[in-house]
């Protein structure tokens, strides 16, 4: 592995927070000094901007449960009843 791919490996990591102080401030080191790296940081840098407007935090519907249970209860019922008269 040559000194890139080391650092190609830990660009997301760096760009997302998750590296310990050391190794963080390495690849900040690296990726300052080298070109190659500093384009694949700055495209996953903007990628990750662009994805950020599409995550968004959701909950379902407070009676979504209960919904699902009564539909599920009516098809069987449903079932049952044509099964009957077959």
């Amino acid at each position: 592995m040559n000194h890139c791919e080391k650092y190609f490996d830990l660009i997301e990591d760096l760009i997302d927070g998750e590296l310990d102080e050391a190794t963080a401030e390495q690849a900040d080191a690296h990726v300052f000094a080298c070109q190659k790296c500093r384009e694949q940081y700055e495209t996953l840098n903007r990628e990750k901007e662009i994805y950020a407007h599409y995550l968004f935090e959701t909950e379902p519907p407070k009676n979504l449960w209960e919904d699902f249970q009564t539909r599920l209860i009516l098809e069987r019922e449903k079932l049952r009843v044509s099964s009957i008269y077959l």
